[in-house]
């Protein structure tokens, strides 16, 4: 696992500080299904079992608040995040699909689909800083209908149905924490011809 941060040299200047956790570690198992459900129904199954574990690592960021750097010298702040768990990596997720074809007597189709996705707390950074570092478990759903006929199509699709608020990171370098998230409900049309 290699980290590379924005970092402040002791001698003043700013950089990039690339690290190496000697010895990360990765177990798990991750598996996909398809399968057809009676003639016109489809169901798609993801899953994902995960036990992560830094090596040795002494990483330091300006985009975190951390205490002055007393094992590297090179650098101003940093904290030992040797043993943590890695960033964005859940014991265990999840994503399911179905979605049925109905076919209409004009030789058009109409497709509902709906997802469902749940994923374990995960950290956002290698420091694990607290709550704030985190994204606590979620379940998410979106929701999708096609109609096409001949080559035409269109789709309309409600992602992130329950309007939930999902972070992607997070970071306290400039004082108060901070963090960005993926987007809210949204609600869109696509359309579009295959030839």
């Amino acid at each position: 696992f290699q980290f590379n941060s924005p970092v402040s040299f002791s001698d003043g200047s700013r950089g990039l500080a690339i690290e190496n956790a000697d010895g990360a570690k990765v177990t798990g198992l991750e598996t996909e299904i398809a399968a057809r459900i009676a003639k016109d129904g489809r169901l798609s199954i993801a899953l994902a079992v995960l036990d992560t574990k830094l090596g040795h690592l002494v990483a330091g960021s300006n985009d975190y608040a951390l205490p002055p750097c007393t094992v590297d010298t090179r650098i101003e702040t940093c904290l030992d995040v040797t043993g943590h768990k890695l960033p964005h990596a859940p014991k265990f997720s999840t994503t399911v699909q179905y979605q049925h074809t109905f076919r209409l007597a004009d030789g058009a189709t109409l497709v509902p689909r709906i997802t469902a996705r749940y994923e374990d707390e995960v950290s956002l950074s290698v420091f694990d800083l607290g709550p704030e570092d985190r994204q606590k478990a979620y379940a998410s759903a979106d929701l999708g209908l096609r109609y096409a006929k001949d080559k035409w199509w269109v789709d309309a699709f409600v992602r992130n149905v329950g309007d939930k608020k999902i972070k992607t990171s997070a970071f306290n370098g400039f004082g108060p924490w901070l963090a960005q998230y993926k987007p809210p409900r949204t609600v869109g049309v696509n359309t579009g011809f295959d030839f």
